[in-house]
């Protein structure tokens, strides 16, 4: 089954759209619907930031990397270090200009492990437009060793 990474720089924002969802889907947070959201094994949503408990987080990386889990979605910030394979990422989204270059081809080479094309979408409004073009076109019109992470 195919899974999404949501980026987000705060925890704020990862528990902000883990409610989101909530408030949308409500009883279809899990799967089966219905069931406890205590049950972490069963949502279909979840998030990971460096303030999760380790045993939580533990749980979330297990289900999150199983095939045919129920968790489909994960919202998280750079908690989510290196060293994490979960080969069934066909989404990316960045909910805001990662920091720099490095973490945001960091982030996405979390998508498309299988040799499966992947999807990969960045979210930020007009202000960051500038700063964005300026840091990352400047970059990638510099670097040779970038222009292939990005191709």
């Amino acid at each position: 089954m195919e899974k999404t990474f949501i980026f987000c720089r705060r925890p704020i924002d990862c528990a902000e759209f883990w409610s989101a969802f909530y408030w949308f889907l409500k009883q279809d947070m899990t799967d089966p619907p219905g069931v406890s959201l205590k049950i972490l094994e069963l949502r279909i949503v979840d998030y990971y930031t460096g303030r999760t408990q380790e045993s939580v987080r533990n749980t979330i990386l297990k289900q999150f990397s199983i095939d045919h889990s129920c968790l489909r979605v994960l919202i998280a910030t750079v908690a989510l270090g290196l060293g994490v394979n979960c080969s069934n990422v066909s989404r990316v989204i960045h909910f805001c200009v990662p920091e720099d270059i490095e973490t945001y081809v960091q982030q996405i080479g979390r998508a498309g492990r299988v040799g499966s094309l992947t999807q990969c979408t960045m979210l930020f409004g007009c202000g960051v437009y500038k700063k964005f073009c300026n840091q990352y076109v400047t970059i990638i019109d510099k670097s040779d060793q970038h222009k292939e992470l990005l191709i």
